[in-house]
């Protein structure tokens, strides 16, 4: 391959075909199921899969098949084929996905979710790396190869739209289409990332992921905290003291013996290598706040907290209300959203087991206490190949 043409074909093509097509995308709110009630009438994911399909139409390569399929209640899925011209039987899948987090708050002025922002280079808007740009990144480098001539795999491309909620419908589009993925030889997962530029980085493990909503409830309603405040418990300290089961405060350690497992040897040294690498730039890349810092100062402590460690973080809350509308009251129930990272080959529901047995027994003060999961999966890691380390 002639390094210099690609470099500059892509950037020809990025610039020329993707950019406005991908600014396209960050414009419609293609929230999945978990985030916008009304996806079914809204339209959103579809509109986004169509667009990316039609996309990939326009590119014209030959043979190359390409569809949205809708099954009956399920969020709608991209298929791409593109025939390979290699002279052996191999294939390719490529995965990502099209939908989107939802909007959040604390967008910078002049910038916002649906809107795309071309800034120095950088790409700003929902969906501009996660995930949108993935089948463009995959046609890109097909497009590449056609360019010079040079013949590639068959290449099978998988686009969800249901990743942001655990992915509730991709096993039953992978069982539909079966026959026709075949036995793919390589899976391509354009969901994760890399450090820096200088280099091709790839993903050796991930960790595994579990959602749940923890509620505590000790009253039929609320009462005066001038009455009451002191003789009838909290529920938020109730919580404080049922999460301080599962978690050390000080260090942000979990303490379930069920989340310890000891790492392969191949991949402690690979984290040694990769630390030895990014260097103090893994602390460079956390938006924090002037004064604050990470955990640790030392790469090889936050790689491993990042890749094989476990982690506990409250993403959501019910039961308090705003601050504005906040009275002088004692709630009579709180309920947190907690999202658990977990090792890559810890078993999820083993930990879903542990966590609701921790939980749900022995209840200060007689709480009602209810832990129940919304999403569970199991980690992932890489089979050994000494050609990646």
């Amino acid at each position: 391959m002639d390094s210099i043409k690609l470099a500059s074909y892509i950037e020809h093509f990025w610039a020329e075909s993707v950019i406005p097509t991908l600014s396209e995308f960050i414009r419609i709110p293609a929230k999945n199921t978990a985030f916008d009630a009304q996806w079914q009438n809204n339209k959103h994911l579809e509109h986004a899969a169509n667009l990316v399909s039609n996309w990939i139409n326009e590119q014209q390569l030959p043979k190359a098949e390409v569809k949205v399929i809708t099954l009956k209640d399920k969020t709608p899925f991209l298929y791409a084929e593109i025939p390979g011209s290699l002279p052996i039987d191999k294939t390719i899948i490529f995965y990502g996905h099209l939908d989107k987090m939802p909007e959040s708050e604390g967008w910078t002025e002049g910038y916002g979710p649906w809107k795309p922002v071309l800034e120095h280079d950088s790409l700003y808007g929902r969906g501009a790396s996660d995930n949108g740009c993935s089948p463009f990144i995959a046609m890109a480098a097909l497009k590449a190869l056609e360019q010079q001539s040079i013949p590639h795999a068959r290449c099978v491309f998988l686009f969800e739209c249901g990743e942001e909620n655990g992915s509730p419908d991709f096993s039953d589009y992978i069982e539909q289409l079966k026959e026709k993925i075949g036995n793919p030889d390589l899976i391509i997962c354009l969901d994760s990332g890399g450090d820096d530029f200088e280099r091709l980085w790839i993903t050796n493990s991930i960790r595994g992921s579990i959602a749940a909503n923890l509620s505590v409830a000790m009253l039929q309603q609320a009462i005066h905290s001038g009455s009451f405040g002191g003789i009838t418990a909290s529920t938020f300290r109730i919580i404080r003291q049922l999460l301080a089961r599962i978690e050390n405060a000080d260090t942000g350690e979990l303490l379930l013996p069920e989340l310890y497992v000891e790492i392969p040897a191949e991949h402690k040294e690979a984290l040694k290598t990769a630390a030895k690498a990014i260097g103090t730039d893994i602390i460079k890349n956390i938006p924090l706040l002037s004064g604050c810092a990470a955990i640790s100062n030392d790469p090889e402590v936050l790689l491993h907290r990042q890749t094989w460690g476990s982690s506990l973080a409250v993403i959501g809350a019910n039961g308090l209300p705003p601050i504005e509308q906040a009275g002088n009251v004692i709630r009579p129930f709180t309920t947190l959203k907690l999202n658990l990272r977990i090792p890559p080959v810890v078993n999820a529901e083993k930990v879903v087991i542990a966590l609701k047995k921790t939980f749900e027994t022995d209840q200060p003060y007689g709480a009602k206490v209810s832990f129940v999961t919304t999403a569970k999966a199991n980690g992932w890691v890489m089979p050994k190949m000494s050609w990646c380390y």
